[in-house]
């Protein structure tokens, strides 16, 4: 069967302890918690855009989510669950944070990471164990997600996954590789067929730019970013647990 690879048009992360800053520009996207003894230092969540309209009028077998894991700290296994976020076309890159979708725009929930932004139903949520070591870790099962996006949203696959215990009082935290690091990025890779004579396109035909939200081409000022790993190519994080 043809096989299309679809990398992250767009994509971010947001942090609790810096709910106003921007990281959209970052060669890793993290996902986890941060402890230092019995005291929370910290909680991501990332986020991201999958353009997959080039599949419209295609019947859709499988997909799934391929990230190419930097660094994993903490004990695992646990489990994470990858939900659509409501935003797709809304929230910007460059000033997507912990308390706002783009810039002067909160989330439904202030001051909740966009947790009031995701739906719960429609696709179901992918949950996964994490993974326990680096390079490509795949979650599968995200057909209903490439379906969805083709049907009702534009072509557009936006997602928000979080750990599923994110009051668990450990580091947990796993890194991977972003749009911004050039290669290995993290990736819808989706087996589908091609059109029959005469089929027609499904609802949400038209194309949309992926990076919506009307995102300005100059990067605003980035405050200074708290608890994060350092970039790839430069010296390993480590986080006290």
């Amino acid at each position: 069967m043809p096989i299309l690879t679809v990398e992250a048009t767009i994509d971010s992360e947001m942090t609790a302890t810096d709910a106003t800053g921007n990281f959209g520009d970052l060669e890793l996207i993290l996902m986890g918690l941060q402890f230092a003894g019995s005291d929370k230092l910290n909680l991501w969540r990332p986020i991201a855009n999958f353009d997959v309209s080039a599949l419209i009028g295609k019947q859709i077998n499988d997909a799934k989510l391929v990230r190419t894991i930097y660094e994993v700290i903490g004990d695992p296994p646990w489990t994470a669950t990858v939900y659509r976020c409501k935003r797709a076309e809304q929230w910007v890159e460059l000033e997507v944070s912990w308390d706002e979708y783009a810039a002067g725009m909160p989330w439904d929930t202030p001051g909740a990471g966009g947790a009031g932004d995701v739906d719960t139903v429609t696709p179901i949520p992918v949950t996964f164990t994490e993974a326990a070591g680096l390079g490509d870790h795949e979650i599968l099962g995200m057909k209903g997600f490439v379906e969805d996006a083709l049907a009702y949203r534009n072509g557009l696959v936006s997602i928000r996954p979080q750990l599923d215990d994110e009051s668990y009082e450990g580091t947990r935290q796993t890194s991977w590789f972003s749009k911004d690091n050039g290669s290995d990025i993290w990736r819808l890779v989706i087996d589908y067929l091609p059109a029959s004579p005469g089929r027609r396109s499904p609802r949400g035909g038209a194309r949309r730019s992926p990076r919506a939200g009307g995102a300005s081409a100059a990067r605003p000022n980035r405050p200074t970013r708290p608890a994060h790993p350092t970039q790839p190519r430069h010296a390993t994080m480590r986080s006290e647990r």
